[in-house]
């Protein structure tokens, strides 16, 4: 049975000789309707606190809730950005791979082109170099001819004439040795 402020101020008691003091026995009662009823209060201020404090840790753990999923969700975008940038570094790694393979390949055509050009004139010039000995030799020998038609000094020097300019045969057989 529940009892409450107003039940202890209202309670009668009955009246019979020689019993308690009725005043003395009033103002206790006062006292503990009192004492109960500031009890019952607080029991009531406790309750309400304790209400606000559970809807507090409520919103509280929602809260911790939240920063544990942003806390994830930011774990996962550095995990994914990492990811990505490894990839995006892969690739243009690769692609500066297949750049500098392709630079290395042109340079060898280049190389292998430049070499066959090089190789073309100096058989161009073995060729030349042939023809003007033959040339000169089948120009000296028409020179000899001549010489030995002409009877001249064996002192002077052996010159052709080529347009207006002089040459000396000895020195150009000298040259081309």
């Amino acid at each position: 049975m529940k009892i409450t402020p107003m039940d202890i101020k209202n309670q009668d008691f009955k009246r019979v000789m020689r019993g308690y003091d009725p005043i003395e026995v009033n103002t206790f009662l006062e006292m503990l309707s009192n004492e109960v009823e500031k009890l019952v209060r607080n029991q009531k201020d406790n309750r309400e606190r304790v209400k606000e404090l559970e809807e507090q840790l409520k919103h509280y753990k929602q809260l911790e809730k939240s920063l544990q999923q942003a806390l994830l969700q930011a774990q996962e975008s550095a995990t994914k950005a990492r990811e990505q940038s490894s990839r995006e570094a892969e690739i243009i790694i690769k692609q500066a791979e297949t750049r500098a393979s392709e630079i290395v390949q042109d340079s060898r055509s280049s190389l292998s082109h430049i070499k066959n050009e090089i190789e073309q004139l100096r058989t161009i010039r073995e060729t030349m170099i042939s023809r003007l000995k033959i040339l000169l030799n089948s120009q000296l020998e028409l020179l000899q001819s001549l010489e030995s038609e002409k009877d001249s000094d064996e002192d002077e020097e052996k010159t052709v004439t080529v347009g207006r300019k002089s040459v000396d045969v000895d020195d150009l057989l000298e040259k081309m040795d």
